[in-house]
């Protein structure tokens, strides 16, 4: 069984592909530069995070929605997957703890608030860690 399908139904509890998201997927396994825009429910975040268990290396989410991160974050943890986010909404320990799991190659997944890409200290540390990909999320009203 192909791997993307192996972590579909292992990972994610499904045995199909919605519609796009296997093209997503092979497209960001074949390093191809994507922009979805899907509805609400359509399932874009799978898109980023199947391919981010697939790849080595730790995967970028830049999303301005904090609490679709925290519970992203919290479901990826209930299947033992590493992921972290680094927000307004940690403390500078919090933050920090992030950040040597990123250094320490402990991650798969993190979350950044944009804000966060201003700040130099981040963007130093960003530079200091290789990620296999970075994703945008973006919501449009």
């Amino acid at each position: 069984m192909n791997t993307t399908y192996e972590i579909l139904q292992r990972v994610f509890g499904h045995h199909h592909f919605r519609a796009n998201q296997e093209e997503a997927v092979n497209a960001i396994l074949a390093h191809k530069d994507l922009m979805m825009i899907l509805p609400t429910g359509a399932g874009k975040s799978l898109c980023y995070q199947l391919p981010s268990l697939v790849m080595e290396g730790l995967s970028v989410v830049i999303s301005p929605l904090l609490a679709l991160m925290h519970d992203q974050i919290t479901a990826l943890s209930a299947f033992g997957i590493k992921a972290a986010m680094i927000s307004s909404m940690q403390s500078p320990q919090e933050i920090q703890e992030s950040m040597q799991a990123c250094r320490k190659g402990e991650l798969k997944l993190l979350y950044v608030a944009p804000e966060r890409l201003r700040v130099s200290h981040f963007y130093t540390s960003y530079k200091a860690f290789a990620s296999t990909f970075l994703s945008l999320m973006k919501r449009i009203v």
